[in-house]
């Protein structure tokens, strides 16, 4: 006891156990799903393009982005841009929304995503039409 009515004890350390990382969510896209870039497909009488594959910090970890090509055609020449040139600007757009960026400017028309699980069932139905599968 101190001379101020204070008790005191002698320190004892704390015994800390280690705890284990936590994992945290891959960013990088699957090469299984990266292929999909390029891929078209048929869906509900539409003909679609697989623009991109990204890892969203929004939405499910990694997102298709696609497009109506007829309608990025029609969109692409009303603007007198070569479809390339329109393709690589909807890649800016689906990177600044995947990354939660804001855009500037408008979303182009024909431009969605969806879940890779989705777009790899559209792929494959598709591919069992052309085939004459029922």
């Amino acid at each position: 006891m101190t001379s101020q009515l204070i008790f005191r004890t002698a320190r004892v350390p704390a015994v800390r156990t280690a705890r284990s990382p936590v994992r945290q969510p891959s960013r990088n896209v699957p090469p299984r799903d990266a292929m999909l870039c390029g891929t078209a497909f048929n869906e509900d009488e539409l003909d679609w393009k697989v623009v991109a594959v990204l890892w969203s910090t929004l939405e499910d970890p990694v997102v298709v982005w696609y497009y109506d090509v007829e309608a990025a055609n029609a969109e692409a020449a009303a603007m007198g841009k070569a479809i390339e040139d329109y393709e690589g600007g909807m890649v800016r757009v689906a990177t600044a929304i995947a990354s939660g960026e804001q855009i500037a400017g408008e979303c182009p028309g024909p431009f969605e995503r969806s879940s890779v699980i989705k777009i790899r069932k559209w792929i494959y139905d598709d591919q069992r039409k052309r085939k004459g599968a029922p």
